[in-house]
């Protein structure tokens, strides 16, 4: 009989095996309710004791007593499995052992039990015999095929899950995209047209500029023209009354008429100073319209996503 599955008071194989909390040492629970001394129950905690190891001496301090130590059912189970007579017979219909197999290398246990380190269903004899150790967790079959299948069909959920989110992101991305893209080939002409719509109010506005200043100078062309016109008339009657006078020799007769000539030609020119003075032509320079600024600003135009409201549109903001 294998060592690890009897227990080191009696001897024999465990019955309801319990396991010291310190040492991890196995023993039957009634083997070690003999061994436990009542003088080492706590006084001031009557449901607390401390019990020795029969096998290392050991002190485990046990706070609700001895008999709570739970039974390694693992433990027992191997036991009652290792058993021929317990694991050998025929299982019934309905029964936990129903379905169960049998182990190839010794036909007289089932396979009961789980070794996961192996990977592999052994009976309770494979267990005593080459599934023990630190290398080995071992535990019932029906406890691991629980356990496994639930965390099967919870990846399988998850994996489900994922596959719908991909099959949805795949059949939404491609109309998600195009909207995108008419919206921002919408953004692009509606910038551009109001940039336009900018261009021409600048351009209406220069131009009507250009037209008030023609409108302008033509009044003070056509005012001058006329000034020029009645001082040519003035100044042709002067000359006509000067060139009778011119030939006259006699005193009083010339001073006569001259003193009042001399007063009229006198007025008549100062008048044109005065005219002169007033009355300049409008210079107008030959001028261009800059537009270095606005092609360089158009140059580098870029799209940005911005955020108004709760939705997202595009702008285009120049460069700084």
């Amino acid at each position: 009989m294998d060592a690890s599955l009897t227990c080191a008071v009696c001897l024999g194989l465990f019955r309801e095996p319990v396991t010291l909390p310190t040492c991890s040492h196995n023993f039957c629970k009634s083997c070690l309710l003999k061994c436990a001394a009542p003088h080492l129950w706590t006084p001031t905690e009557p449901r607390s004791c401390t019990v020795s190891c029969p096998l290392c001496r050991k002190v485990s301090t046990l706070s609700r007593g001895l008999a709570a130590l739970p039974v390694n059912t693992t433990l027992a189970e191997v036991v009652r499995l290792l058993l021929p007579s317990g694991g050998a017979k025929d299982a019934r219909p309905g029964s936990p052992d129903c379905g169960k197999r049998r182990c190839e290398e010794h036909p007289d246990y089932r396979l009961e039990l789980f070794c996961r380190n192996c990977e592999r269903a052994c009976c309770g004899r494979c267990v005593s015999l080459r599934h023990q150790g630190v290398f080995h967790s071992v535990n019932l079959l029906d406890v691991t095929f629980q356990e496994e299948k639930l965390l099967f069909f919870n990846s399988l959920k998850t994996l489900r899950e994922i596959n719908e989110q991909l099959v949805k992101e795949i059949s939404d991305n491609g109309s998600n995209t195009e909207s995108i893209l008419k919206a921002n080939k919408d953004a692009v002409t509606s910038a551009i047209g109001e940039a336009q719509k900018a261009l021409d109010l600048k351009k209406q506005e220069l131009l009507d500029m250009l037209h008030q200043q023609q409108i302008i100078s033509k009044k003070r062309n056509e005012i001058r023209k006329a000034t020029k016109k009645l001082h040519k008339t003035t100044v042709e009657s002067l000359l006509k009354d000067c060139v009778k006078i011119a030939d006259e020799y006699e005193p009083s007769s010339f001073l006569q008429a001259a003193c009042g000539l001399n007063k009229r030609m006198k007025s008549n020119l100062e008048l044109q100073e005065f005219c002169a003075d007033h009355n300049d032509v409008l210079q107008i320079e030959p001028q261009c319209l800059d537009i270095q600024a606005v092609l360089d600003a158009v140059s580098t135009l870029k799209m940005t996503t911005g955020s108004k409201g709760k939705g997202k549109r595009v702008n285009f903001v120049p460069e700084q």
